[in-house]
């Protein structure tokens, strides 16, 4: 584990008695339009030490401690922001920004109003996973790509405890919104655990009310028309109001604060507050490190007591508010792949509905095909587990199971790279013995396994594009034979020399030439929903 992640707990420093006067007496000048700055106020309460210790010198006394500048930032913090912000930008300004405050917006119920937002880290990562950048040369270090991070969040406005953090390289999108929507719903517990906290992360539940911006990830139709099967209202705050998502607001900026006070590769709003330094030089952290600390800073922030709640911890407050009024429960399973799960469409034969070369079938799949003949069922497909899919039938959403049992849990990335690497060993024969596919599956989960146990917060989101460059080049006429295929060998049956490759795209898959066999004429071009 990195050094600056071990302190990432909360920390007591002991400091005399004299010296936390002197602190408590100068950090107040912080809130005035001078704007003085923490370092300023710091040097003060130097000078005035230096003069103490001077006396206390010639009375044999011990010298006082200089306190770190960090302290001086920590007893500005105390401070009581809408005081701060009164002091150096005028109380007009300080009376718009709190203004969420001050009318009253106070939700009594848990999940009665959930703030969703997306930030722009101020942290340059690496995109590189750390296995890699850990035994490259220092010349190739400098060749690996600096990258700018988003995070969406949702944070529930009564306990002020968070929902969703999902890590993104990618440009806000719908489908980065959803990701983070379906989060709220989730058991985060494992993430937690995996960093061995000792807080677990179990908030979830069913929001309400959901305040965002007005931005194109949160307009996106797809978005939209998760939200309302979710049926959660959606409101979108006022423009140039940030007030009006003050808790969410709040939140980022003590988010900046905790990972710009441990880790290098920093930017900055502009330039004169960045004078010499260069982010993308100091880039200390890769994508995969970054997600390990968001459930550390997740555990320190429900810990910490929280101005808005009277010094309450949110976690505190979860357990007061949930003991006072239930939440509204999450999704089942089933209802989550009917809600969030990938939309497209199949032709239903005699085996029932092919997807990614697995086979979907019960009597309700047989009963919809005799009614719609050769037109397409319309399906859903949760990408993290494809045990079972759900298709759309005059009954409404039905579930239906593979035919496979071990599909069930496993997700359509471990699939596709499973395939993938089977191909590539196996390329010459026309199905895949039963044994070696179980092998291949069970040898990438476990590098899934180590891929993400501490990284967590989802992988990448999977689209419809994916799965369309999976059935077309690498499982269209995938089969499974039950006998084995070749005799046992002592080396890696994906053929791997290092675990670190779990994805696949369409340069990797291996087409399949002109074999054909009984249905490839079912699955033909996606058809997707909008």
């Amino acid at each position: 584990m990195l050094p600056a992640l071990s302190r990432l707990v909360n920390r007591e420093f002991k400091l005399p008695e004299q010296v936390r006067h002197l602190i408590a007496e100068h950090a107040p000048s912080y809130c005035d339009d001078r704007k003085v700055t923490g370092r300023s106020i710091w040097k003060k309460v130097e000078e005035e030490i230096a003069k103490l210790n001077v006396a206390r010198a010639g009375m044999n006394m011990p010298a006082l401690p200089v306190p770190s500048e960090k302290a001086i930032y920590r007893a500005i913090k105390k401070l009581d922001p809408f005081r701060v912000m009164a002091g150096r930008e005028g109380s007009e300004v300080a009376q718009r920004k709190f203004a969420i405050v001050h009318e009253g917006i106070r939700p009594q119920r848990l999940l009665e109003r959930v703030e969703m937002d997306v930030w722009k880290v101020t942290i340059t990562a690496l995109l590189v996973d750390t296995e890699t950048w850990e035994r490259v040369t220092p010349v190739e270090r400098k060749q690996v790509t600096r990258v700018r991070c988003y995070i969406t969040a949702a944070i529930d406005c009564a306990s002020r405890c968070l929902l969703a953090l999902y890590l993104h390289v990618d440009a806000p999108s719908g489908a980065s919104s959803i990701a983070a929507l379906q989060m709220i719903t989730e058991n985060k517990a494992r993430l937690s655990e995996s960093t061995g906290l000792s807080t677990v992360w179990f908030m979830r539940g069913r929001p309400e009310l959901l305040v965002t911006d007005g931005g194109p990830e949160f307009k996106d139709h797809r978005f939209r028309g998760v939200v309302a099967d979710l049926r959660v209202a959606h409101q979108f705050a006022r423009p140039k109001h940030p007030q009006d998502r003050g808790t969410i607001e709040r939140f980022f900026e003590t988010l900046e604060e905790y990972l710009s006070a441990e880790f290098s590769g920093r930017t900055f709003r502009n330039v004169g507050e960045r004078g010499e330094y260069e982010a993308g030089d100091q880039a200390s952290l890769t994508v995969d490190q970054l997600r390990e600390v968001l459930p550390m800073i997740v555990n320190r922030y429900h810990n910490t007591p929280n101005e808005g709640l009277g010094r309450e911890t949110p976690l505190d407050a979860w357990k007061r508010l949930a003991r006072e009024c239930s939440v509204r429960p999450a999704p089942s399973p089933s209802e989550a792949r009917n809600i969030f799960g990938i939309r497209t469409a199949r032709r239903i034969s005699g085996r029932g509905v092919r997807f990614l070369g697995l086979h979907y079938q019960s009597e309700d799949v047989q009963e919809l095909r005799r009614t719609i003949n050769q037109r397409e069922a319309q399906i859903r497909v949760d990408p993290y587990d494809l045990g079972e899919i759900s298709i759309q039938t005059e009954k409404g959403w039905v579930s239906v199971k593979c035919v496979e049992d071990f599909a069930k849990g496993v997700s359509a990335a471990e699939w596709i790279a499973a395939n993938a690497r089977l191909r590539q060993r196996f390329a010459a024969q026309a199905a895949v013995a039963r044994p070696a596919l179980m092998e291949a599956i069970e040898a990438i989960r476990e590098i899934a396994r180590n891929a993400h146990r501490t990284a967590g917060l989802k992988p990448t989101v999977i689209t419809e594009g994916d799965f369309k460059t999976a059935e077309q080049n690498l499982l269209r006429t995938f089969r499974i034979r039950e006998e084995a295929a070749s005799p046992a060998t002592d080396n890696d049956i994906l053929g791997l020399a290092e675990a670190d490759d779990l994805s696949s795209d369409g340069n990797d898959l291996l087409e399949e030439g002109d074999e054909e066999h009984d249905d490839i004429a079912e699955d033909g071009d996606m058809s997707l929903e909008d």
